[in-house]
């Protein structure tokens, strides 16, 4: 128990280099953010900063937050699974059905709903904000997927892939920064949209090279949750267009409307997807 004062290079090499890339993606996210806050702020100005970032916070809070607090909570169990059996593409889809069926029918509630969250949340005098935010769910739902995908490559060890993503990150950023946002800020969320959907390509593909995921817990993941959200919408649409609503939806309008979005989103998966679903299940207390 008592130190030895001996060094070995080969002992320590696969740490050492493990805290430089993560301390390089840490840095990489800083320079991200400084990026952009400080092109927004000398091209809109304040006012419009402000915008965006509460379309951004509140994408973030409702879509974006599950994903990040799920895989940093069970990324030590992750990195314990042999990929060799098969377990880690299992588990790789399994994390992944989970993200997509949570995240996606949050951001479609989001999006439909966006002027009474915004009016109910920030208050009537941010208006601004609601043309903004199906834009921004949208972001954050792609932001979730890529989250998960970039946990679930990190616990294979492929800390400098995750690294490279990171640099396509920033490069992206810069680029829709000059590119778009000239054109507005639903322009420059539009390429960001674009953008994030590429770095999530690319980090599946390498997932998959690595056996950490595989092209049927991708389409296991998405499709579920795009038919369950299209049926769900369809039929809560018609029943609305048969409400009394008026011209501004009230407060508890838009309960009843995303509850019943959610239960018909639930229903779809239960009898349309009920495979997919038990395999989530099964591991719920």
């Amino acid at each position: 128990w008592r130190p030895t004062w001996e060094w070995s290079w080969g002992r320590y090499r696969s740490a050492w280099e493990f805290g430089l890339t993560r301390m390089g993606s840490g840095l990489l996210g800083s320079v991200r953010q400084l990026i952009e806050s400080g092109a927004l702020t000398a091209l809109i100005g304040f006012a419009l900063l402000g915008v965006f970032g509460r379309a951004i916070r509140l994408a973030q809070s409702f879509c974006h937050k599950f994903a990040s607090q799920l895989l940093y909570a069970i990324y030590p169990l992750l990195t314990r699974i042999d990929g060799s059996e098969g377990d880690a593409t299992r588990v790789g889809g399994l994390v992944l059905r989970l993200v997509a069926w949570t995240a996606l029918p949050i951001a479609v509630v989001f999006a439909e709903l966006a002027e009474p969250v915004v009016r109910v949340v920030y208050g009537p005098n941010w208006a601004d904000v609601t043309p903004l935010l199906p834009w921004a769910m949208g972001w954050s739902v792609l932001t979730a997927l890529s989250t998960a995908t970039y946990m679930l490559l990190l616990a294979r060890q492929q800390m400098r892939l995750c690294l490279r993503a990171d640099v396509g990150t920033v490069f992206g950023t810069a680029v829709s920064l000059v590119v778009a946002l000239p054109h507005g800020l639903v322009a420059y969320i539009g390429m960001l949209i674009g953008c994030q959907l590429l770095i999530l390509g690319l980090l599946a593909f390498w997932l998959e090279k690595h056996r950490g995921l595989s092209l049927t817990g991708i389409f296991d993941a998405v499709a579920p949750a795009g038919v369950a959200c299209m049926i769900a919408l369809c039929g809560v649409q018609l029943i609305a267009s048969r409400m009394p609503w008026g011209e501004t939806i009230t407060v508890f309008g838009a309960a009843a409307w995303a509850a019943g979005f959610l239960v018909m989103y639930l229903a779809t998966l239960r009898f349309c997807f009920a495979c997919q679903l038990g395999d989530l299940i099964q591991y719920f207390p």
